[in-house]
């Protein structure tokens, strides 16, 4: 989809034609469907496109850029509405606490560590309303992150590492449900492991 995306968007800016921008502008909203953490960058896509197509810019082409912004605000609208709390999918506090802080702190302090402060905050959270639990588990989160900045760029860097390298073998055996006993993601590994556990996670 992201090829796809990519090439749609090289045929609007070689060609103007409105439909590839359509096409871009749909496979982006399809993309925030589909997987949530895309949801930034369909809503950046629209400002950027607006910045390049400052000259150019007409209504259709308005409407079009706008169509991801307005799904992402209309989720956001639904979920605010059923939880109390603005947000476009709990994925993003689970992945915050339970992937990003949990795998920082692994690579910080260890796994014992991690682990024991993920289950300090969830015993606070475990009975507590869904606005409250999002609240608690966010901020305490972020708060770990602010004070590990240089650590948490790090992190990252290997996440986009791990973003291009992994060959999604633990999703394809999870989806059709071949027994891999000990199969562990990548995610998983890049962060116990460091960058070293990229080539034997690719061989083994």
């Amino acid at each position: 989809m992201l090829c796809l995306f990519i090439y749609q968007t090289t045929l609007f800016v070689h060609t103007y034609k409105s439909k590839h921008l359509l096409i871009a502008a749909l496979l982006a909203t399809f993309a925030l469907l589909i997987k949530p953490v895309f949801y930034p960058f369909a809503i950046v896509f629209g400002f950027v496109s607006f910045w390049f197509l400052r000259d150019k810019i007409n209504l259709k082409w308005i409407a079009t850029l706008l169509i991801p912004t307005r799904v992402a605000c209309f989720i956001i609208l639904i979920n605010e509405q059923r939880t109390g709390v603005a947000h476009y999918s709990s994925i993003q506090r689970i992945n915050l606490l339970d992937y990003n802080t949990k795998y920082l702190q692994v690579g910080l302090y260890g796994l014992e560590y991690a682990n024991q402060f993920n289950d300090s905050i969830k015993r606070i959270t475990t009975a507590a309303p869904y606005n409250l639990r999002y609240q608690i588990e966010s901020e305490a989160a972020n708060q770990v992150i602010l004070d590990n900045v240089t650590a948490y760029g790090y992190f990252h860097f290997k996440g986009i590492i791990g973003f291009f390298l992994d060959p999604g073998k633990f999703d394809l055996f999870n989806f059709f449900k071949i027994d891999k006993s000990g199969e562990v993601g990548f995610l998983k590994i890049i962060n116990e492991q460091g960058l070293s556990g990229i080539w034997n996670f690719i061989i083994n």
